[in-house]
């Protein structure tokens, strides 16, 4: 169904009522509706949204690694 401009904010928030996060939501909305730029519609909606914000998946932190181990113990040094 293509919602008319004037639908579209209550659309969005019933898809948003449950805070669904970005990917779940749109899947939601392309089985129901459409409307022109929905896509960036509903990101904006998630990225507005504090609790999607503190409630989102944050990606692993990557372990850090010491240079020390990586340079050599005299430069330009030849190994005899």
């Amino acid at each position: 169904m293509v919602v008319p401009p004037k639908a579209r904010e209550r659309v969005m928030e019933e898809l948003h009522e449950t805070h669904p996060a970005i990917c779940r939501m749109k899947s939601l909305a392309r089985s129901y509706v459409w409307w022109p730029k929905i896509d960036s519609d509903l990101e904006m909606e998630v990225r507005n949204c504090e609790v999607c914000q503190v409630n989102r998946k944050l990606p692993p932190e990557a372990p850090l690694h010491p240079l020390d181990s990586l340079t050599p113990r005299l430069c330009w040094s030849i190994a005899r």
